[in-house]
């Protein structure tokens, strides 16, 4: 088996979408949509089925065998994984799915800028370290914290 030829059109699924930011208003272009592939059964990611959006936030994955799959999305810090079943033919993630969802931020506060200031016209949530006094240290500090 060749992984690369989907074989039979009748024997095989595709998965299209679209991809937008956070807020859902805007489609994001050049957006890394993949779904794993294990071709010899072993539990471990052989090689990706995969695409890039385009000027309108649209992929399309062809070839996949039929049954429970997960596309996953990257664009930079942003991420999103959706739960699919493919049956044959073509399935379309609904839009209302289509956000990737925001990182992690942590706002360190200071007089040097006012970041929170943008992150705030970006609609991107976050949280406020006060930087003026001993927490920022203890946050940075902290082993537990997902960098």
């Amino acid at each position: 088996d060749d992984p690369d030829d989907p074989g039979d059109e009748g024997e095989t699924a595709s998965v299209s979408g679209r991809v937008c930011d956070p807020s859902g208003g805007d489609w994001i272009v050049g957006a890394y949509v993949w779904v794993a592939v294990d071709d010899d059964g072993d539990g471990a990611e052989d090689w990706r089925a995969e695409d890039t959006t385009d000027e309108d936030g649209r992929f399309m994955i062809e070839g996949r065998p039929i049954g429970d799959q997960t596309v996953h999305v990257e664009k930079g810090s942003f991420t999103s994984s959706i739960d699919v079943t493919l049956d044959y033919g073509l399935y379309e993630i609904p839009e209302d799915e289509c956000a990737l969802e925001p990182p992690t931020i942590a706002v360190i506060t200071g007089d040097y800028d006012k970041i929170e200031d943008i992150l705030d016209d970006l609609a991107l949530e976050f949280t406020i370290i006060d930087g003026t006094g001993a927490e920022y240290i203890g946050f940075l500090r902290d082993p537990a914290r997902t960098p």
